[in-house]
């Protein structure tokens, strides 16, 4: 029952990690398609907001 527990923790684990590394590269994805030469910047502030309809139909 315990190596269960340590199975699912894992698992939990590395979906964070590849969710949070998806994340990452989207937010960042602007500044390498422009080159790095500006942000998306929505109100003065940098967006880095996850798009879900588009990670939906990415995943489609």
């Amino acid at each position: 029952m315990l190596h269960h527990f340590l199975y699912v923790s894992l698992l939990f684990l590395v979906v964070t990690v590849i969710v949070w590394w998806y994340s990452l590269v989207a937010s960042m994805e602007v500044v390498i398609r422009d080159g790095g030469k500006r942000l998306d910047y929505e109100n003065g502030e940098p967006t880095t907001d996850v798009d879900f309809e588009a990670l939906g139909n990415y995943f489609s």
